[in-house]
């Protein structure tokens, strides 16, 4: 390049068509000369489109018109590193006025987090447009298009008719199967380990002992709906083994066969990383896998031929992985017509100062391939909220929506790329709303450990229960459950939740073994069609659907098998209703249980929607004492202070209070104080040495003459008078 560069400015020197004098070409070659002697020439780090840092070789001073360029003189690109975000301390911060506009600061994080902006390290506020968030998310059910496998083994076939759970997990899990299968059939108790069937095929385990494929270690999960398996090679355990195909592998585990078979092969250039998670998006009839060799998001077909890919952030140049911070997405997920997914940017022992852990989404075309330009950040995780920690979160390995919509993510406790612990990675649910994906106010607690965060990175949300995979369900001895947890929908914590340890064997700990899971639908239909009655646009309903569709809508019950014309629909169950109440933004209202809108001390509204109730801030009232001229009384009555303040000889007590609390409202009357009329308490009057002409009586109706003889002022000349008058004699006023 400094030869190019050199070449160019010799061509422009001498192609001078007017070369007249000597001087002026010694002039010229004078001023290069100084220009070479004080504008080394070396590597030139910038951050170029306000995007990637890039390194290339120029003069100093075409570096320093570069934006944060960064000159070394006489180096070359190969002899430095360029820097990244995570050292800048500074960064642009957008922050919404009162007027809905957007403001960029150029700070710290800590003052953007003062400020309730977006920080965007590293960035320069000319780089970042702050334009205002746009919510893209939609309040759709997530399709259940998941089905079971048909295997004629006779220690499957023993399954009942209910849902079934696969789960995945570590090659060193006692008896070494990577794969499970569990009946979850009939009725099942809580907060107890309890038999039922489990399946696993000989060619699960590590290592098998037949002729199919050793996936090795594995831990993201899919399954289509015929109930085919796929799942991805890993290198997050603590003790990672590698399958017969390599860590691109992803493996296909046969309906009919249960034998693994090579699906489809990732490229790994270095052979090293392994891959991230895997969905289904039955929408396309396609899958996405994400790769932590390369930081790329890959799109197959049904037979596993990759499509294309998708890249977040810098592009990939044949470095040795894992990916790095910023730039390794992990879970995958369709809903709707985009495609969510992590990205992984801290986890325990590597905080990140820069950023947190986030979920994007990116919209996906009419074939389903993703589109680049339209790429949105939706959550910036919040830190572990535990008193030994430090500005951290664990990643989202999993991400899952449920039937009514909502967002449900699990992270997974690791503490570097290739190795993981346990006890601080939760089970989070976000709902959609005006200003995007909002933290949903149900809990949902896994495990009985310490603070009840002892997800371990999978999770499934069904219409029968969010179900989410963990260590430590019981911790106790002779009773420790590591397996799964499924928990009510509205939420809960293991006491009321399914718990099915992943062996059957609760005498000893599974800690760091237990991966992915997902849960068919039960019956293994979910688009069986019913009579649903519901409420819509403040109105009873009924209409046939299906039941995945029916939970969708607000005070459903369905009825399977059944017309409209055959049932009598009930009114809206009274347990559940919309909910008013105030936050940092203002008057929000949710549809929730009582005790929960008692729990953000807001008004409950049983049996009626959110849309059926405008939750718009009223104007206060309180207890207003005036004086009513029909009849000269005082009354009190509740009403805004500005009402109150054109009532005549009016007294506002304040916003909230009430008439019943209120005691300024005493009679009054007529009060004649040195021949002046005033409406006083007859209290307040005889303090005044007024005479008082009773409740009621208006200035109007009392003649208020002044007669110096009436010198008591109660309106005759008497004796009385008289003796005031011999009390003061001799005194001098």
């Amino acid at each position: 390049m400094k030869n190019l560069t050199t070449s160019k400015r010799n061509n422009r020197l001498f192609g001078f068509q007017n070369m007249k004098l000597l001087s002026t070409l010694t002039l010229v070659f004078l001023v290069n000369f100084a220009h070479a002697a004080n504008d080394p020439y070396g590597a030139c780090c910038y951050l170029k489109n306000c995007k990637y840092w890039v390194c290339e070789e120029m003069y100093q001073s075409e570096c320093s018109n570069l934006f944060d360029g960064t000159h070394w003189a006489d180096k070359t690109c190969e002899e430095i590193d360029c820097p990244n975000f995570s050292v800048f301390d500074l960064g642009a911060c957008c922050v919404e006025d009162a007027d809905g506009g957007m403001i960029c600061y150029f700070v710290k994080e800590t003052d953007c987090e003062s400020y309730g902006g977006v920080w965007y390290p590293g960035i320069p506020c000319e780089c970042e447009p702050c334009e205002p968030t746009i919510s893209t998310c939609e309040i759709i059910p997530s399709p259940n298009c998941v089905g079971p496998p048909q295997y004629t083994d006779p220690n499957y076939t023993v399954f009942g008719n209910g849902h079934i759970a696969i789960q995945t997990a570590s090659t060193s899990i006692l008896g070494g199967s990577t794969l499970m299968l569990f009946d979850l059939s009939g009725t099942l108790p809580l907060d107890t380990s309890f038999p039922l069937n489990r399946y696993s095929h000989l060619s699960w385990e590590h290592p098998n002992s037949d002729p199919a494929p050793d996936m090795g270690s594995i831990f993201g999960l899919a399954v289509d709906e015929v109930g085919n398996i796929y799942v991805t090679t890993s290198k997050t355990w603590n003790q990672d083994v590698v399958g017969t195909f390599g860590w691109g592998a992803v493996y296909k585990v046969d309906t009919n066969t249960a034998l693994p078979e090579l699906f489809a092969t990732i490229p790994m250039p270095n052979n090293q990383s392994g891959l991230g998670s895997i969905t289904y998006d039955c929408e396309h009839s396609q899958f996405f896998v994400s790769s932590f060799e390369d930081g790329l998001i890959y799109r197959l077909d049904m037979s596993g031929n990759i499509l294309d890919t998708y890249d977040h952030g810098t592009p990939y140049a044949g470095a040795a992985g894992p990916a790095a911070f910023s730039d390794r997405p992990w879970a995958v997920e369709v809903h709707g017509d985009r495609l969510y997914y992590s990205l992984w940017n801290e986890n325990l022992y590597e905080s990140s100062v820069a950023m947190k852990n986030e979920i994007w989404s990116v919209a996906l075309d009419g074939i389903g391939a993703p589109l680049s330009a339209t790429a949105l950040l939706e959550i910036s995780l919040p830190d572990y909220p535990h008193p030994k920690t430090y500005d951290w979160s664990s990643p989202v390995s999993d991400i899952d929506f449920s039937p009514e919509g909502t967002m449900f993510l699990s992270e997974r406790t690791q503490t570097s790329f290739s190795s993981l612990y346990a006890h601080s990675s939760r089970l989070l649910e976000y709902e959609c709303t005006s200003s995007g994906w909002m933290p949903s106010i149900e809990l949902f607690e896994v495990g009985s450990y310490d603070v009840h965060t002892n997800t371990s990175g999978g999770v499934d949300a069904t219409t029968h229960g969010i179900w989410a995979t963990g260590d430590a369900l019981h911790f106790s001895s002779g009773d420790y459950i590591y397996g799964f947890q499924g928990t009510p929908v509205t939420g809960g914590d293991h006491t009321m939740s399914v718990l099915v340890d992943f062996q059957g064997d609760i005498t000893g700990s599974d800690k760091t073994m237990i991966g992915d899971i997902v849960v068919t639908d039960e019956d293994s239909t979910g688009g069986e069609k019913g009579a649903c009655c519901y409420q819509d646009n403040c109105e009873s309903h009924c209409a046939v659907m299906s039941e995945t569709l029916c939970l969708t809508y607000f005070g459903s019950s369905f009825y399977p098998n059944t017309t409209c014309d055959n049932i009598s629909c009930p009114p809206a169950p009274q347990d559940f209703g919309a909910c008013c109440y105030i936050d940092a933004g203002g008057y929000l209202c949710n549809e929730m249980y009582m005790f929960n809108c008692d729990n953000v001390s807001g008004a409950w509204y049983p049996g009626i929607p959110c849309e059926c109730i405008p939750c718009e801030p009223k104007t206060p009232t309180g207890a207003c004492c005036f004086l009513d001229t029909d009849n000269g009384l005082m009354a009190c009555v509740e009403l805004s202070q500005y009402d109150c303040e054109k009532k005549p000889e009016s007294s506002y007590a304040g916003d909230y209070t009430t008439c019943i609390d209120e005691y300024c409202c005493d009679p009054i009357g007529a009060c004649c104080v040195s021949g002046q009329c005033l409406l006083a308490t007859q209290t307040q009057c005889i303090a005044g040495n007024g005479v008082y002409y009773g409740n009621g009586n208006l200035c109007t109706t009392v003649n208020c003459n002044d007669c110096p003889a009436d010198m008591n002022s109660d309106g005759s000349v008497d004796i009385k008078d008289l003796l005031l008058l011999i009390g003061a004699w001799g005194v001098c006023p």
